[in-house]
């Protein structure tokens, strides 16, 4: 019953998870209002018509329901096709400075960059189009997104404890340890770990829309980059001794793309087990 409505109110959305999401959301309300047409009398293939008619037309519902989606990957596509410009930028300087820590930077984001782009390109429903809706909204936009602040906050909470956990390892790894190196290593990025995504898991109840949105994470990261930059620039203590030759702005660029990949991570894994959708219920709501 219905499910040819169902099919062409979700055909835009190219998550099909989300799509299966979708379309038990409006089946659910298709049969609250065949019920209440059913209470009235009417007959049960009628009040299966109405019940459509009701809801609108399925086209009309099908753009509804893939604008929050189509916005989050056009978000993706230009934070990913950004990276791999400042990438190949970075890897420029460095012919002119002769500086390898900025060429091995540049390198990382470089390949990172053009496999996230290959990625989010192949898996797109219409580019410009995502785009222009990303635009669009962007520039319609007058109010504070909601959660912005505590998004903030726990972007800034992860800056502090990355800054005072990953140097860590290098001040009790002697020299009489078995791989100092290695040691060091592997525990200054299992510290950096806990430091990005535990005030994520702490405070994951009051930041419900922020793993909705992409645009929030994107916040979010930075947040953590400024703080973490700030701290490392301010006492040379906090930066870990493979970094010691990392200007600032090497700091916010390798920071800011490897925090926004650890909360893209975490809030993946998050938001499968808690059947986060890419639109709030509010939104919802407004679109049947």
């Amino acid at each position: 019953m219905w499910e040819e409505y169902l099919d062409q109110s979700t055909s835009l959305i190219v998550n099909k998870y989300h799509a299966r999401r979708a379309q038990a959301k409006i089946r659910q309300q298709l049969l609250s209002l065949y019920g209440q047409y059913i209470e009235q009398g009417m007959e049960p293939r009628l009040a299966q018509q109405m019940a459509m008619v009701e809801l609108g037309h399925p086209e009309l519902n099908a753009k509804k329901f893939a604008l929050p989606d189509r916005r989050q990957r056009g978000w993706l596509w230009l934070i990913s096709f950004v990276q791999l410009l400042v990438g190949l930028g970075l890897i420029g300087l460095s012919l002119r400075t002769e500086s390898l820590a900025t060429l091995a930077l540049g390198r990382i984001l470089s390949m990172w960059g053009f496999v996230a782009t290959g990625m989010h390109t192949a898996n797109q429903n219409g580019l410009r189009q995502n785009l222009a809706l990303l635009r669009l909204r962007l520039h319609r936009r007058g109010k504070v997104p909601q959660g912005l602040f505590r998004m903030i906050a726990v972007g800034a909470i992860s800056g502090v404890a990355a800054a005072l956990l990953c140097s860590l390892p290098w001040n009790f790894v002697t020299a009489n340890t078995i791989h100092p190196v290695l040691v060091s290593e592997s525990a200054s990025v299992m510290l950096s770990l806990i430091a990005a995504w535990g005030p994520w898991l702490v405070f994951r109840k009051h930041l419900n829309r922020g793993f909705r949105s992409i645009s929030l994470q994107m916040v979010a990261a930075l947040s953590a980059t400024v703080v973490y930059t700030l701290l490392v620039v301010w006492k040379d203590g906090f930066v870990p001794p493979p970094l010691f030759n990392w200007n600032p702005e090497m700091f916010l660029l390798g920071s800011f793309v490897y925090y926004f990949a650890l909360i893209r991570g975490l809030t993946f894994v998050v938001g499968v087990k808690q059947r986060f959708e890419p639109w709030a219920e509010e939104e919802l709501r407004s679109t049947i």
